[in-house]
């Protein structure tokens, strides 16, 4: 009895705190800072695209993909050029992170994330393909519209220990973004 009695207890716990749009999508755009470019602040064009679920207004789990634009007029980009006769083309970032949220009133929240991303990126023409695996570390704020909808202010920092590849697979990248999000 007293198991049965916890477990409702428990349910009805996570239904109050359950929130009443759990899936939701973003779209943004903003620009990628990756020193493996060459110059450190390269400010190639990203998009990203982000599906989430939160399980409560505070927790929930968020799978995205970012892609970046070829920075073209970074050192290592033109060295490159020289020595394979093409550019390296721009990264995609494909991850899932646990994002938590922290709502100041109905209208402002922050929020941060952790998780990892797979990372590829290759040279347009010559063929080569690099790729990895980096920890996502993010932060953010939310700026509610209506229930549904909410103007969003992100950076995502993607963490990486190989540095110095062709086309910037390695090593750190930070992404600066702007963009809406709708709840379903």
């Amino acid at each position: 009895m007293k198991k049965l009695l916890l477990a409702l207890i428990t349910s009805s716990v996570t239904l109050v705190f359950a929130d009443a749009n759990p899936v939701y999508v973003q779209l943004q755009a903003g620009a990628s800072f990756s020193p493996n470019f060459g110059s450190g602040v390269d400010g190639a064009g990203a998009v990203r695209a982000d599906v989430g679920y939160m399980f409560n207004q505070y927790v929930g789990l968020e799978g995205g993909f970012t892609g970046t634009t070829n920075p073209g007029n970074s050192a290592n980009s033109n060295a490159v050029a020289q020595s394979y006769g093409n550019i390296p083309s721009g990264l995609q970032f494909y991850d899932v992170s646990v994002k938590g949220v922290l709502p100041l009133g109905e209208i402002f929240d922050l929020h941060g994330q952790i998780g990892g991303a797979y990372v590829t990126g290759g040279l347009n023409s010559y063929g080569a393909n690099d790729a990895t695996i980096k920890a996502l570390v993010a932060a953010g704020v939310g700026f509610n519209l209506t229930k549904q909808f909410a103007l969003t202010v992100n950076d995502y920092q993607y963490l990486g220990a190989e540095a110095g590849s062709l086309s910037g697979a390695g090593g750190n990248t930070n992404i600066v973004m702007g963009g809406v999000a709708y709840k379903f």
